[in-house]
């Protein structure tokens, strides 16, 4: 009896971190603190960027299906979290709909001479430090909790007095392989200046 229900055991408890811990390349690009705004300071890194018009779900496919090439010629791992960047939000503010103007950025190992791309779609760019405004939140990845979090990071900056230095950007750090939906850990940022609020 105990021997046939170990293998079950054992298969639960494996299929319960995977599902409670996301995952992340370091604690480098660890989620924020969930349900909360909070303001953080991120060091510089590389990605892998494919500027690609779609809705949320599929840019985030192409970009990773490009992106996942570009590592695979490059010889560099993919880390965690990809990052949706809406670069035309102050003229067009949409998060939803087929024709959405976004990049999808996938962090890269910090490797010396990285090639250029071969797909003229993607491009290796540096990515500066830069201090955000976030706000975490589990659940699936939507339009509809993106702009969530943005509605209150946007409430604690107006509160503070904080001006926003940039476009927001959605953060993906769960697998959805084996992360189901509901549990899966979404990020929303936004470019502040730095030093500001600092907590």
């Amino acid at each position: 009896m105990h021997r046939r229900l170990f293998p079950v055991i054992v298969t639960a408890l494996l299929l319960f971190t995977a599902v409670s811990v996301p995952t992340r390349a370091n604690e480098l690009f660890a989620a924020a603190p969930i349900d909360e705004v909070s303001i953080r300071t991120l060091p510089a890194f590389t990605v892998i960027e494919t500027d690609t018009t779609g809705s949320l779900d599929t840019a985030w496919a192409k970009g990773f299906r490009l992106g996942a090439r570009y590592a695979a010629f490059a010889h560099s791992g993919l880390n965690t979290p990809t990052l949706i960047t809406f670069p035309d939000w102050d003229k067009n503010p949409v998060a939803e709909g087929p024709r959405l103007h976004l990049l999808v950025q996938l962090l890269l190992d910090p490797l010396p001479d990285l090639p250029k791309a071969r797909d003229p779609e993607a491009a290796v760019e540096p990515m500066p430090s830069m201090t955000v405004a976030c706000y975490a939140h589990r659940g699936d990845y939507s339009p509809a909790n993106f702009l969530s979090g943005l509605k209150k990071i946007q409430e604690h900056l107006k509160t503070q007095g904080i001006r926003v230095l940039g476009p927001p950007r959605y953060l993906y750090y769960s697998d959805t392989n084996w992360v189901p939906s509901w549990w899966r850990v979404s990020e929303v940022q936004v470019p502040i200046a730095a030093g500001s609020g600092q907590n």
